[in-house]
C-alpha cells in the first residue's frame, strides 16, 4: 500500500472519509469503500468535504451510497463545497460547515460546455440535481430554477448557506 492507502485507511478505521480533490470516478471509490468498512463495523461516518466541483454523475452515486447508508453520515464542509460536492454534502444526514465558507451552485456543465437543451443527459442530471436541491434545501424549485439559469450561478457564504439550508448548522468548537 502507498501512504495515501494507509492514510485513507486509517482513517475509515476511525469512521471517517475525505474528500479534498475534484469529484472524480476515483472519489467514489474512496467513499463506497469507507462506507463498506464503516458498515461492517456498524457504525456512523464523518464525511469531511472539501472540495471545488467535478462529475455531476459521480457525485449522483456517492449521493445515493450516502442515501442507502443504515447509519449517520455527518457531512462537514471545510473551505468549498462547490457544484457536485453541494450534491454530496445533501446526501449526508447532519450537514455542517465552519464558518467563511462556502457553496456555489451552477447549472450542470457537461462535455459539450455547458448545459444546453439539446443535451439530453445533461438535462436528465441537471432535473435529478434540482430535485435533490428542492427536496434537501429551504429553496424553491422557482428559486433554485433561477439560480441555475443564471450564467454565473450563485455563491453562498456563512450564514446565507443555513438559511437556503445547504447545512444545517456551523461546526461548534470544544
Amino acid at each position: 500500500m502507498n501512504p495515501e492507502q494507509v492514510f485513507l485507511q486509517t482513517l475509515a478505521s476511525d469512521g471517517v472519509c475525505y474528500i479534498d480533490d475534484d469529484i472524480s470516478p476515483s472519489t467514489l471509490r474512496v467513499v463506497t469503500k469507507t462506507l463498506t468498512y464503516a458498515h461492517t463495523r456498524k457504525m456512523p461516518l464523518t464525511l469531511y468535504i472539501k472540495s471545488s466541483g467535478g462529475d455531476v454523475l459521480t457525485s449522483l452515486k456517492i449521493y445515493s451510497a450516502l442515501q442507502a447508508y443504515s447509519f449517520p453520515v455527518t457531512g462537514i464542509i471545510i473551505g468549498e463545497a462547490n457544484s457536485a460536492s453541494a450534491t454530496i454534502l445533501q446526501g449526508c444526514t447532519i450537514r455542517l460547515m465552519h464558518r467563511y465558507n462556502s457553496i456555489h451552485l451552477h447549472a450542470v456543465e457537461s462535455k459539450r460546455s455547458v448545459y444546453q437543451k439539446e443535451d439530453v443527459e445533461g438535462m436528465r442530471m441537471q432535473h435529478i440535481v434540482e430535485g435533490i436541491l428542492t427536496e434537501k434545501t429551504n429553496l424553491s424549485k422557482e428559486e433554485i430554477n433561477k439560480i441555475m439559469i443564471n450564467p454565473g450561478g450563485k455563491r453562498f457564504f456563512d450564514k446565507e448557506i443555513l438559511d437556503a439550508g445547504l447545512a444545517d448548522k456551523f461546526v461548534e468548537k470544544n
